[in-house]
């Protein structure tokens, strides 16, 4: 029983496949039918379908589908776009069952280039076969391309066929083999590409492909004769590269006295050979060549040895940072040791003119620790701030912020410079006492533009602390401390800093009455506005009138709703007399998206003064606000702008906004 149920699940199963077999056989012959009458452009899409299908299909099913690729190609019917996606698929999937049927195109104009890159594709003897037999009989236009798959391949067995094109009277052939024989490299090819004979258009390649040939096989003799028969500076750096890479030596003096030459692409070609190849006998030469290098060649030098990367240029570098006489190459030996030293050098380095710079982009670990340590040492004490600062070294802080302490005023002025960099919103606290008690002076000034620079990104709880800190001595100290914490007050920007430059609006200094104003006017928001409007219209002098004016208009329109930004504007207008206000005004106007943005502009439409600029921030209003249910008051100012000036180009714009426009209801 049990074995009749298998043989029934077997029958079943055998069903199946061969139904599925029927099924997909048709389907594949659809496919290869359309391909075989293919042109581009077909709606079949054959080629699309058959790309799909070599997808779908796993390498060991591919026998049927190489078979009917190859009777496709084999078909005189068939057409020259199939057979061309015939060979396309066939580069994927070909064995050498397919090499007679791609054979017998190789010297086809148009269908050549689809054969062979299937044959250079495949690893079997009889496609490299192919490829060589059909060189000498095919026409010259397909050649270079043939002679291309053979150097892919590395035929070195067809080096005298291709050697003998170089007598072509076709230049692109002529090309083609100087090409393929570089790249296959063999001695032979070095013999064909040295006897051979180019006229001067082909002369770039020519020695191209000697170098190339002569560097693949390290045939220095070679490249040496390159070297010395080649006029080309871009040539001749080439064969240098290749030399140097084989660690000659001569080549290597040679990059020295290129070096040392006047300027020319083969100097600037022997530049980018210290930089970018390894060789050992290049480093010794450079090295040694050093010396009788001008100053300015040796400075030059010794920055690329830096970029070299090779640290047996240390002891040379050391020498030379500490004993060279000349200030700017000192300079380029610090600067190549920070690249390829390590910290037994930062002391030195940072001793040097502008040493904290040269420190500065080191990568080497512990450079940090270093500078910390040489906080400790008078010599270098300053220069170790600035180098910290510099690099951004937080952790250092702590002591940093000791030494503005200091007794030397030129440390204590590196200090208060280098927290600028380093220190965060915690140390605000610790410095905002220490600048309070400083006196008067530059150095004051310093660090008041520390405490400036850390309080403007300073949380609002840090901002509130720091800030009464200051305001507790604003009484008690001197006149120009004053004056700096009404300055910084808008850094600050908290209740307690407003209050104090209002304030100060009653001063019985004037100097202090318009820092303060000054500083109103810089508010990052519009809280000062009820203090400068009441100053706008109370102020002792007119001077201070018009100051805080101005301020109010500005802060005015900074922060908060249209709704709010407008109101704040109209309380103004009553103040405003002068043309330079209501400019003021209507340039703020420009940015409020509202309808009565729009009325207040307006209202200076008959202000010969200030029309047309009325007038087009009204345009601008329109043209970027949406409008919704006040269409009709839009409507209303565009007509009474067309009516009302003279000016073209205020008149075409508002009739191009009106199109368009249909009145409210």
């Amino acid at each position: 029983m049990k074995r009749m149920k298998r043989m029934k699940r077997t029958t079943i199963l055998m069903t199946a496949l061969l139904a599925l077999a029927m099924l997909t056989l048709p389907a594949w012959a659809d496919v290869f039918s359309d391909l075989a009458s293919y042109k581009y452009g077909d709606k079949t899409q054959a080629a699309e379908k058959l790309a799909e299908l070599v997808k779908k299909t796993a390498p060991d099913k591919y026998a049927p589908i190489e078979a009917k690729l190859i009777a496709i190609l084999e078909s005189k019917a068939a057409t020259q776009d199939g057979k061309a996606f015939a060979c396309r698929n066939l580069q994927q999937i070909a064995t050498s069952k397919a090499v007679p049927a791609l054979a017998s195109l190789l010297s086809d104009k148009v269908l050549s280039h689809y054969a062979r890159l299937a044959l250079e594709r495949m690893k079997c003897p009889c496609s490299l076969a192919a490829l060589r037999n059909a060189l000498p009989a095919a026409p010259d236009c397909v050649k270079p391309g043939l002679m291309g798959s053979l150097a892919a391949r590395k035929d070195t067995e067809s080096v005298d066929a291709i050697a003998k094109l170089l007598g072509s009277s076709d230049k692109a052939v002529i090309k083609g083999a100087l090409d393929s024989l570089g790249k296959i490299a063999t001695p032979q090819a070095l013999t064909a590409l040295a006897k051979a004979t180019v006229t001067d258009d082909l002369k770039p390649k020519h020695v191209e492909s000697l170098i190339l040939c002569a560097a693949t096989l390290g045939d220095k003799a070679a490249l040496h004769k390159v070297f010395g028969d080649c006029p080309c500076d871009v040539q001749k750096s080439a064969a240098l590269v290749a030399l140097v890479k084989f660690n000659d030596t001569k080549a290597a003096g040679m990059v020295v006295e290129a070096v040392n030459a006047k300027p020319s692409r083969l100097r600037e070609g022997a530049m980018q050979i210290i930089v970018s190849v390894p060789s050992d006998s290049l480093t010794k030469a450079v090295l040694a060549g050093l010396p009788k290098m001008t100053p300015a060649t040796r400075a030059h030098v010794i920055e690329l040895l830096g970029k070299r990367g090779d640290k047996s240029a240390l002891p040379t570098l050391v020498k030379t940072c500490t004993t060279d006489k000349d200030d700017a190459v000192r300079v380029a030996a610090g600067k190549a040791l920070a690249e390829l030293g390590g910290i037994e050098q930062v002391k030195m380095l940072l001793s040097l003119p502008g040493g904290p710079q040269i420190v500065t982009p080191m990568a080497a670990a512990g450079v940090d620790n270093v500078l910390i340590a040489l906080l400790d040492d008078k010599a270098l004490q300053s220069a170790a701030i600035s180098a910290i600062g510099l690099r951004g070294a937080g952790k250092a802080t702590a002591k940093i912020i000791a030494l503005t302490g200091d007794s030397s005023a030129n440390v204590r002025n590196s200090a208060w410079d280098a927290l600028q960099a380093i220190a965060t919103e915690a140390d605000l606290p610790k410095l905002t006492p220490l600048l309070v008690k400083m006196p008067a002076g530059s150095e004051r000034d310093r660090a008041g533009n520390t405490v400036r620079a850390l309080a403007s990104s300073a949380s609002g709880k840090t901002k509130d602390t720091v800030f009464q800190a200051l305001a507790e001595n604003y009484k008690n100290t001197d006149t120009k401390m004053r004056q700096f914490i009404l300055e910084i007050g808008p850094a600050f920007a908290t209740k307690q800093a407003l209050a104090l430059e209002v304030a100060a609006l009653d001063s019985d200094s004037n100097a202090e009455k318009d820092k303060a104003l000054r500083s109103l006017a810089a508010w990052p928001n519009a809280d000062p506005c009820p203090a400068l409007l009441k100053l706008a219209e109370n102020g002792k002098t007119n001077t201070q009138k018009i100051l805080a004016l101005r301020a109010y208009l500005d802060l005015a329109a900074k922060s908060g709703s249209n709704e709010q930004k407008l109101a704040r504007s109209k309380k103004a207008l009553p103040l405003i007399e002068r043309t330079e206000e209501k400019r003021l005004l209507v340039s703020k106007l420009r940015n409020i998206h509202h309808v009565d943005s729009l009325k207040m502009t307006a209202t200076f439409f008959d202000d010969s003064a200030v029309a047309k600029e009325a007038m087009n921030a009204a345009l601008d209003i329109i043209r970027r606000w949406r409008r919704g249910k006040d269409t009709n008051v839009v409507i209303a100012t565009l007509k009474r702008i067309v009516e009302s000036t003279k000016d073209k180009g205020l008149i075409q714009r508002a009739e191009k906004a009106l199109k368009g426009l249909t009145p409210q209801k």
